[in-house]
C-alpha cells in the first residue's frame, strides 16, 4: 500500500502536476466527488483519487477520509464481495503477492 502510494505521488508530477493550480478547498472537493463515484461504480478506479490524493501529499496534507467514510465502506464491501467471487486458485495467487510484497517491505525496513 505505501509503495502504490509512493509511486502515485513519484508519477504524478512527472505527468505535469495537472491539479496544482486548483486551490486547497478545489483540491479537497476534486477528491471527494471522485470518491463518491468511486463508491458509485466500484469497477473503474478514477484517477483523480490518486492524482488528488498525491496533490494533497506533495501539499503537506493528506485526503480528508472523514468526509467520505461510508463510501469507503461501500468501497471496501464491494472489493470484498468481488474477491468472494475469485476462483480459489486466483485467491491464492494474490494472497502470495500481498505476501511476498510484506516481506519486501519488512526487508526494506531492516
Amino acid at each position: 500500500m505505501a509503495r502504490n502510494t509512493l509511486a502515485l505521488t513519484e508519477d504524478y508530477p512527472r505527468r505535469g502536476r495537472r491539479y496544482h493550480a486548483l486551490s486547497d478547498e478545489q483540491l479537497t472537493e476534486l477528491w471527494v466527488t471522485a470518491i463518491r463515484v468511486w463508491a458509485r461504480s466500484f469497477h473503474s478506479f478514477p484517477p483523480e483519487v490518486g492524482d488528488g490524493e498525491a496533490e494533497l501529499s506533495l501539499r503537506g496534507s493528506s485526503p480528508p477520509h472523514d468526509l467520505v467514510k461510508a463510501e469507503v465502506e461501500q468501497i471496501c464491501a464491494a472489493a470484498a464481495s468481488a474477491i468472494e467471487r475469485l476462483p480459489d486458485d486466483t485467491k491464492d495467487r494474490i494472497n502470495n503477492g500481498i505476501g511476498a510484497a510484506y516481506l519486501e517491505d519488512l526487508k526494506g525496513k531492516s
